[in-house]
């Protein structure tokens, strides 16, 4: 399984991501019982089964299990691992954590990164580097610094799939700093070099055009491309860019004033991210606290914004994130005072709690 696993994964890089399932999908229980046999009676195999099968796990929206299964096979981590094998596993607990547990990410990637370096493995040193910087979730000094050497690093005979990972996390660091013209020429080259590999990829690209046209002020643009493009997602059984998506349009309807489209939307989003990958519901907080807003209840709207603070960690608010924040906190100010002082027991929220308090639901 091992050998097959490191097949797929040179090959994940290049083959069409259709073929590519079509070809591996079907190993996955194989992959499931390998991996519990080799945590029983062989750490060291266990630990590189777990790195080679992060791109069969990521490609089949997997990330709940994926990420279960790091506690599993991270106490099989010793000496007796060959750095190259301990770098992948690294690169793969970076790849599930990405966009999720960002601070857990950006250790991961950090190590990956070094470890690569150390094997001489410039393309995967290369990946790891662009999720350090993308985990960040903003244009800054360490996310530029790591960005900077992954680009230092690139080399345009690589492979579509890394290039357009490198392509996708440049345009959220220019996105994130207000460079919008050079951030969509980023996106737009993504989604070309995607095409030739990967629908998802190109999905994904087309949904950040959609925030960006969000973060320059054009609602109205991000709602002509974004509500379409919903409807195609819902069809396709792409999950976690239809939530993406959801994320963005969510905020654009709330914007545009669109009350009970949005309610509407935040209920799709809750009910995908609640199937789906609970935690990940943080990216829609701030847009849950302005929902409640809307609807004049004022303190379940400060106690899902303390839930988006503590949700969020150190990981900085993208732009449209942000700006719903600033409405948030202007209007609750204004209504409760400064401290926000809210009924009950004061118990924090975990993310689906609070997006089922902003929809009328038990929390």
């Amino acid at each position: 399984m091992l050998q097959l696993l490191d097949v797929a994964y040179a090959e994940y890089w290049s083959l069409d991501e259709a073929v590519w399932l079509q070809r591996y999908g079907a190993e996955l229980d194989n992959v499931r019982a390998a991996i519990d046999w080799a945590a029983e009676r062989d750490h060291a195999l266990g630990v590189a089964l777990y790195g080679s099968a992060w791109p069969l796990f990521a490609e089949m929206e997997l990330f709940v299990e994926a990420r279960a299964r790091f506690e599993q096979t991270v106490r099989l981590i010793s000496d007796a691992v060959p750095r190259a094998r301990l770098a992948r596993f690294w690169e793969a607990v970076a790849t599930y954590d990405s966009g999720r547990q960002c601070d857990r990410a950006r250790y991961a990637a950090e190590l990956a990164a070094r470890m690569h370096g150390e094997t001489r493995h410039g393309r995967s040193r290369y990946y790891a580097l662009l999720q350090l910087a993308l985990n960040w979730r903003a244009d800054n000094a360490a996310a530029r610094e790591a960005l900077a050497e992954a680009r230092s690093l690139e080399d345009s005979s690589w492979p579509a799939r890394l290039l357009t990972v490198g392509a996708l996390t440049e345009g959220a660091l220019l996105l994130s700093s207000g460079q919008f013209e050079d951030a969509r020429a980023a996106y737009r080259r993504a989604a070309h070099l995607a095409l030739t590999v990967s629908e998802r990829q190109a999905l994904a690209a087309t949904v950040n055009i959609v925030e960006l046209d969000l973060a320059c002020g054009d609602a109205a643009a991000a709602l002509q491309l974004g509500r379409p493009l919903s409807w195609s997602l819902r069809h396709s059984g792409r999950r976690a860019t239809h939530f993406d998506l959801l994320c963005v349009l969510l905020g654009a309807l709330l914007l545009a004033g669109e009350a009970e489209e949005a309610h509407a939307t935040a209920a799709e989003l809750y009910e995908l991210g609640t199937s789906q990958d609970p935690a990940k519901l943080y990216m829609a907080l701030d847009a849950m606290a302005q929902l409640a807003l809307g609807d004049q209840r004022y303190q379940d709207a400060a106690r899902i914004a303390r839930a988006s603070d503590q949700a969020h960690g150190q990981a900085e608010r993208r732009p449209t994130e942000q700006r719903l924040r600033q409405l948030v906190a202007g209007r609750l100010d204004a209504e409760l005072g400064v401290n926000w002082p809210v009924a009950g027991d004061g118990r924090p929220l975990d993310e689906a709690s609070a997006c089922a308090l902003a929809l009328g639901r038990s929390a």
